[in-house]
């Protein structure tokens, strides 16, 4: 192959044709500063003019078209070429034709309020000082590109039937709307809805994010702020019960325990698949018994901490 050229593997499926999908193989040539949607539009216009894929600003900003670099999801309008990439579309979201996904479904899950026929709420907003202000555009600088939806482990597990998971990108604009509202106790329900709690914490959306925002972060906050209210959904209520009460009967987290406290002993049978490869893999944690080194402190300040919450008048 020359050396001013280069291969390209791209994930082809057309519904229409094709059984599954398959990837076919591309010589492009390389120019100076390339990025991954010059070889799209190359090819599209020269060679594969039935190419499915998006792309509108090329600038970063309008988050059409993202897809997948091997395993790496990007922004194919500042995701720089390399030899022998493999193109994907982004995992996890059903696939229309070669690289464009369906985003209806997980579009829909940005507006609670559609379901009812009511618009968004209208309250009054409150001023932000300098630093709220730079926290808030923190939040709400998201693209829609998806990609934090695509490698969200917690959205693909609860996709379909259960309990319901809106995902980080729905989470953290309900973030930024509930931290510039003077009342944000309506957005924070609509969050509710959304069972922030079974949010995973892996972080894989705040690492995967290309405008560097931080998805993760404002989950958490977000059920931070539903904890304090009460307003936390029977999931995440179960989860602390039980932590609590691991860590006060031996000052360690009893895991075993509460996956059943969480899901009933019927229901934890599902993960037994998953116990099993983390036992084959020496992830598995060991079982414990007796009381952990220093547990008497960790106890007391955990009784104390009970104790002031139960004081709480809210």
């Amino acid at each position: 192959m020359p050396a001013n050229t280069f291969n390209v593997f791209i994930q082809r499926y057309d519904p229409d044709r094709d059984t599954v999908p398959h990837f076919v193989a591309y010589k492009v040539p390389r120019q100076d500063g390339m990025v991954v949607a010059d070889v799209l539009q190359y090819l599209y216009e020269t060679e594969t003019p039935d190419l499915g894929f998006l792309w509108e600003c090329r600038t970063r900003r309008c988050g059409t078209c993202a897809v997948r670099v091997g395993d790496r999801p990007v922004l194919t309008c500042s995701e720089p070429v390399c030899d022998d990439m493999r193109l994907l579309p982004l995992e996890g979201i059903p696939v229309v034709r070669d690289l464009i996904v369906d985003r209806q479904e997980l579009e829909e899950r940005l507006a609670p309020w559609a379901n009812n026929g009511a618009g968004p709420l209208q309250e009054a907003r409150v001023l932000l000082d300098s630093e709220e202000i730079a926290q808030y555009r923190s939040l709400s600088e998201c693209i829609d590109c998806f990609i934090c939806d695509s490698v969200c482990p917690a959205l693909h597990e609860n996709a379909k039937g259960g309990t319901q998971f809106s995902g980080p990108r729905r989470l953290i604009r309900l973030e930024a709307q509930a931290q510039r509202r003077a009342e944000p106790l309506p957005w924070l329900r609509y969050a509710a809805l959304g069972n922030p709690s079974l949010c995973t914490r892996c972080f894989a959306c705040t690492e995967a994010c290309p405008r560097e925002l931080r998805p993760a972060e404002a989950i958490g906050s977000l059920t931070k702020k539903l904890f304090e209210r009460h307003e936390l959904d029977a999931h995440k209520t179960s989860h602390i019960n039980s932590f609590v009460r691991s860590i006060l009967r031996g000052a360690w987290l009893d895991e075993f325990r509460l996956l059943v406290d969480i899901y009933g002993a019927v229901r934890v049978a599902k993960f037994v698949p998953q116990a099993l490869r983390m036992l084959r893999r020496g992830k598995l944690p060991r079982p414990h018994f007796g009381q952990a080194e220093q547990g008497q402190n960790i106890q007391t300040m955990l009784r104390g901490l009970e104790k002031n919450r139960s004081r709480d008048p809210r």
